[in-house]
């Protein structure tokens, strides 16, 4: 009777034990996950900078002006602005992908979502994908990203 109840007890230790470190592991799960989505976040927030660093530097304000004006532009302001345009749509693409896969907050994405509409109505994007979209269906962005422009922005 004794071993029998030392058993009981040590199958009762182990299955707390068991039970201890799956709790740890959740734990653990979830610190890497506040972790990774603080890096992701950082990264976003880097990758804005840097493409309004690009869009300072090729000083495409006043190639949009240009535009607006309806004056010509040079080859190298419609290279400038067909990079800053493309540079654009690798980022909001991006931001597309990581809500499909639930590492963007959906706040964040709505903002961002709104961001996207008007972005492709304004005369920079309109001079740089003037077909639109049909350029973008060539197999150079994800097809639901493509979709996704296509809805938003027509």
């Amino acid at each position: 009777m004794n071993l029998d109840k030392l058993n009981q007890w040590l199958v009762l230790v182990a299955n707390l034990g068991v039970l201890l470190g799956i709790i740890a592991v959740v734990l653990e799960l979830r610190q890497t996950q506040t972790t990774m989505s603080a890096e992701a976040s950082s990264v976003r927030a880097q990758m804005a900078l840097d493409i309004g660093e690009i869009r300072y530097e090729y000083e495409i304000h006043i190639i949009t002006q240009k535009l607006q004006n309806g004056q010509e532009l040079t080859f190298d302001e419609e290279v400038r602005l067909q990079r800053s345009e493309e540079n654009m749509l690798r980022y909001f693409e991006n931001l597309h992908y990581q809500n499909e896969i639930g590492v963007l907050d959906e706040e964040i994405w709505n903002a961002n979502f709104n961001n996207i509409t008007n972005w492709c109505s304004i005369a920079s994007f309109r001079h740089v994908f003037p077909n639109w979209p049909n350029e973008l269906e060539a197999g150079r962005y994800r097809a639901s990203f493509v979709q996704l422009l296509a809805d938003g922005c027509n």
